[in-house]
């Protein structure tokens, strides 16, 4: 409805000042006109009573004034009355009205016995119609002796005044329509901007930043249009770099492999990430964020009241058949510090876990591993102190067990030092090395072990094997630990195989076993330090599980590779491919 809109109001608001304006200014305009004329007229009727007054004080005959009166009447249009000093009519124009000899009653008679004029609106005795009166005293030697009144008809003057009041309607009523029309057209021009600001914000509102306010003044709505301007590409901005921020965090959260769910105060799940999804489906909780605290594991839940209940983080883990799960809640925080949720990370520590575990059992295999050697030192030593040996022959057999053990000793220790000093980026020699040679010398030493095993030990290296740069010492290291795992895990009369030739640049060595093979759930585990596949048979071979974490940090310190393919039931195969003996090619630790 057009009343409601601020067209309408200020049309309306317009039109009503207008009109009361106009009025008051009409209804004053014409009583000012009215009183005007009636004084006009009236001073006009004094003059031409005291010009009366003065002629009748020269008449003395009644007559006479009468006659004088009638004509005087003719040219002024006036009704005259002359009266003595009692109010007796002495002389009238119109005698039917007021008859010599009859007493004038009237009002301004009063004011006249005192020396003074008056003048006044009424109507002439005798007639309805309204006039207006002049009463003059007639003044005899500084006395009143009588009085002229003259009595007006206002016909004419009411048809003038009725006159000037229609055409002042008449004014007022075009300049009300035209105040109207005017009023209209510069609502709708003071409106129009309005409305344009009105549609830039719905559609701010509904997110469209594109549209603006035309601007076409520097009064205070084109300032107005131009702070809305403003305000639409500020907003714009801000939105944008929220948006931008926000794609940032779900870029983060999406890209952490942590599980990441953000839950209301209410227990309701606002958002989580890939992750976190996949966690809740293991754990039959759904994939979406529709489900509420309570469809979580006990931890989850039990962490989040904890939070709640205590304003501080809450830790725990999750156990599953082959899986452990790191739970840490945390409450969220506004800027206040008033706390609005709880945000709930979830991380795969299996593999902490295992190497946790991995670690108990090193030590607790070191440790036996130390006091096996040290048992037999000690035993043999105190049997020779005490002189228990019968004769040379088995002093020399407790000498001989005294000094494998201790070579055993030393070895087991040589390892962990060497381990330990890989991972620290030993410096390595850089240098040509025969790797043909290096395999070759590491199979003859190794020779004697294979057939005390009672294992087939094959060799089989290209001739025109090419050298590779590096440090043959370790180079050798990385042969003798694969073949002694070959050897312990082959098996009774098992076979085992080295093969080295080149390929595409790289020189690569296959070492393969017929033993039991590795499970394909341990392959990535065996590369570990402290890692043994099978714990019970490994500990009755003697290892510490540090060779294979040995040869892998050896093969990536020259840039190779090392790789292991295993078939349960069937053996497995190690390769190692190291680049090719390149100019300038250096390796870790080394000046290049």
């Amino acid at each position: 409805m057009i009343f409601r809109s601020i067209v309408g109001r200020l049309w309306v608001m317009i039109v009503i000042l207008a009109v009361i304006s106009l009025s008051v200014l009409g209804l004053s305009l014409a009583q000012l006109f009215e009183q005007y004329y009636f004084n006009l007229h009236g001073q006009q009727l004094i003059r031409e009573g005291k010009q009366l007054a003065q002629i009748m004080t020269s008449i003395k005959d009644p007559d006479e004034k009468a006659r004088e009166i009638l004509l005087v009447s003719k040219f002024i249009g006036s009704t005259i009355v002359v009266v003595d000093q009692r109010g007796m009519v002495e002389a009238c124009t119109d005698t039917s009205a007021l008859p010599p000899g009859m007493h004038a009653h009237s009002p301004e008679m009063m004011k006249v016995w005192s020396g003074g004029t008056s003048i006044s609106s009424g109507k002439m005795p005798g007639s309805e119609r309204p006039s207006l009166t002049a009463a003059v005293p007639i003044v005899q030697g500084g006395q009143v002796s009588g009085a002229v009144l003259l009595y007006a008809p206002q016909d004419a003057m009411e048809a003038t005044v009725g006159q000037v009041r229609r055409l002042i309607i008449l004014a007022a009523g075009a300049t009300i329509v035209l105040a109207t029309v005017l009023g209209f057209f510069l609502s709708r021009r003071v409106s129009k901007p309005l409305l344009g600001m009105q549609k830039v914000a719905l559609a701010m509102a509904d997110g469209n930043f594109g549209e603006k306010v035309p601007v076409n003044s520097g009064d205070e709505i084109g300032q107005l249009g131009t702070s809305l301007n403003t305000l639409s590409a500020r907003l714009k901005q801000t939105l944008e770099d929220l948006s931008r921020e926000k794609e940032r965090l779900n870029n983060t959260l999406t890209s952490i492999t942590d599980g990441v769910i953000t839950l209301d105060l209410d227990g309701n799940i606002i958002s989580l990430n890939q992750p976190a999804r996949q966690y809740l489906s293991l754990w039959g909780a759904g994939q979406t964020g529709g489900v509420g605290v309570e469809h979580l594991p006990d931890l989850i839940r039990n962490s989040y009241n904890g939070v709640l209940a205590e304003n501080e983080a809450q830790d725990g883990e999750v156990v599953d058949e082959d899986r452990v799960t790191g739970v840490r809640a945390v409450p969220l925080r506004d800027e206040g510090g008033t706390v609005t949720g709880v945000v709930v990370a979830l991380q795969d520590i299996t593999k902490e876990h295992r190497l946790e575990q991995m670690r108990r059992d090193f030590v607790a295999n070191v440790s036996h591993e130390l006091r096996t050697p040290l048992s037999f030192l000690q035993g043999y030593t105190e049997a020779l102190i005490d002189g228990m040996a019968r004769d040379e022959e088995q002093r020399q057999s407790y000498l001989n067990i005294i000094q494998d053990e201790t070579l055993r000793l030393r070895r087991l220790v040589d390892e962990i030092l060497d381990l330990s000093m890989l991972e620290g980026q030993l410096p390595m020699a850089r240098e040509q090395v025969d790797l043909r040679g290096v395999i070759l010398r590491v199979a003859r030493n190794l020779k004697p072990e294979a057939d005390r095993r009672g294992l087939t030990f094959v060799v089989n290296v290209d001739d025109k094997l090419p050298a590779v740069v590096g440090d043959e010492d370790r180079l050798a290291q990385v042969y003798v630990n694969l073949l002694d795992n070959a050897f312990r895990y082959a098996g009774d009369n098992g076979r085992v195989e080295v093969c080295a030739a080149s390929a595409q640049g790289n020189v690569q060595t296959i070492v393969s076993d017929s033993g039991a093979g590795i499970p394909p759930s341990e392959l990535p585990l065996i590369w570990e330090r402290f890692y043994k596949v099978d714990k019970s048979r490994s500990r009755s071979q003697r290892g510490t599980g540090l060779g294979l974490a040995i040869v892998k940090n050896i093969v990536q310190a020259h840039h190779g590779i090392v790789e292991v393919d295993s078939t349960v039931g069937k053996g497995t195969r190690f390769t190692v491919s190291l680049p090719a003996s390149v100019q300038n090619l250096y390796l870790e630790g080394t000046d290049s």
